[in-house]
């Protein structure tokens, strides 16, 4: 069992911390989903969410979580089911779509995320002092 979960660990370690990026696509796919959105896709708006994707999945669309989170932005399943835009979770571009959904509701912005401390597995929380 200890040789199981010390494999488990080395195996998430890798993945979630040396999956490189998917090069040029990833920005594609966030001005997709930004346009999906509608909202302007400008170069800090896809800077700021590529900056979350590398952070949550090391933007890998592909990226599962035990707990559940799946896709470019690590979408637990009732996130992905309250705001799907339709396509499968891990297409990245309508995952995407679904983050940008989800920080607009939660917080209204998405664009500046030095706001935001990660939260652990409730996702973004605003910093103290910050509303």
């Amino acid at each position: 069992m200890i040789k199981f979960l010390a494999r488990f660990a080395v195996a998430y370690a890798v993945e979630r911390f040396f999956v490189k990026p998917q090069g040029p696509f990833v920005r594609d796919w966030i001005a997709g989903a930004l346009d999906i959105s509608g909202q302007v896709t400008s170069p800090g708006a896809i800077a700021a969410l590529e900056r979350i994707a590398l952070q949550e999945t090391g933007c890998n669309p592909n990226y599962t979580h035990p707990s559940g989170a799946r896709g470019l932005f690590a979408l637990m399943p009732y996130t992905w089911e309250h705001f799907n835009v339709g396509g499968a979770v891990h297409d990245p571009v309508p995952n995407g779509a679904a983050a940008i959904h989800y920080h607009l509701a939660r917080y209204g912005d998405f664009v500046d995320e030095s706001s935001y401390a990660q939260g652990g597995q409730g996702g973004f929380t605003p910093l103290k002092g910050k509303s």
